[in-house]
């Protein structure tokens, strides 16, 4: 009898180990996968943040709204500016509505962020604009960046027109310099980084959508000083219908360069937002092997060309 108990407590002693290996293996796995994706978000962080490295010499300012309007590389800090009560948490979508942290929410009505009348804004020959957009709604001209009104002797416009051209408008309110001719395909409700580029140097404006060039139109000698208006993300200044060109949506990772920077660092920094949209889950595989194929696709299509 004696010998038959021991035998069942050694079975059931057996079973237990059994049951403790496969509670420690399910860690394990669990452990390893955690470590997976940290890894990957690790990467994706190295990779970002090297590449803003290689572009310091030439930022002016860059807005991640991260739960706050401020300048993360210079004091070139914003003020929001909306309904009672805005800038609050409300204000922020979360990380995995975003691109990298935090970002923007505008209603399309009243909300606009305005970062002052800044010097490093002004007397610029070259420059790039460059942000993660994601559009409720198309209206007419969603107006992301703007300084100064449209009938001003000096002013910048940048926005995506609802026909699908990135649209940059300086001037004198009668000469319109440089909003891209060629027609591309935004659609509501999915995040597009845009681009565009100004060298006054070579007369030439160039207007990016996903890493892609679209259209390089060129513009007569013009010299930028828009020394008295603000600059402001989500608003148009003022004029009729203004309705049709306040931002509804999200914005994220706005960066202000004093460089028109080069083709193969704007593609850099949208596959370094791409990883980050993957590891979100904001978008999925599928789309993301899509997103890269066509981004590899029309590149070499411009090189058989």
């Amino acid at each position: 009898m004696s010998k038959l108990i021991k035998q069942a407590f050694t079975l059931i002693e057996l079973l237990v180990v059994i049951a403790i290996i496969g509670i420690l293996s399910g860690l394990i796995v669990v452990s390893m996968s955690g470590v997976t994706q940290k890894a990957t978000i690790a990467k994706a962080q190295v990779f970002s943040n090297s590449l803003r490295n290689s572009l310091m010499l030439d930022f002016v300012s860059e807005y991640k709204f991260d739960g706050d309007t401020a300048d993360s590389w210079k004091n070139n800090d914003g003020t929001w500016s909306g309904p009672t009560g805005a800038n609050t948490v409300a204000n922020y979508r979360p990380a995995s509505e975003c691109v990298s942290g935090q970002c923007l929410d505008f209603d399309g009505t009243d909300d606009y962020v305005n970062y002052g009348n800044r010097s490093d804004f002004n007397s610029l020959t070259k420059f790039t604009l460059s942000a993660w957009v994601y559009m409720r709604d198309r209206k007419y001209i969603p107006t992301v960046i703007a300084k100064g009104p449209e009938t001003a002797n000096q002013h910048v416009w940048w926005g995506i027109v609802n026909d699908g051209r990135i649209f940059l408008e300086l001037g004198t309110g009668t000469i319109w310099i440089g909003y891209s001719s060629s027609v591309t395909s935004f659609t509501t409700n999915q995040w597009y980084y845009i681009v565009t580029t100004l060298d006054n140097d070579v007369k030439q404006i160039k207007h990016y959508k996903d890493g892609n060039l679209i259209n390089a139109p060129s513009f007569p000698t013009y010299s930028f000083n828009s020394g008295v208006y603000d600059f402001q993300v989500g608003n148009y200044y003022g004029g009729s219908n203004v309705s049709n060109y306040t931002f509804n949506g999200k914005i994220d990772e706005i960066r202000f360069f004093n460089e028109a920077i080069s083709a193969s660092q704007i593609k850099e920094q949208y596959y370094a937002g791409l990883n980050q949209l993957l590891i979100n889950s904001s978008i999925s595989k599928k789309e993301y092997v899509s997103r890269i194929n066509e981004m590899v696709g029309m590149s070499a299509k411009r090189l058989t060309k």
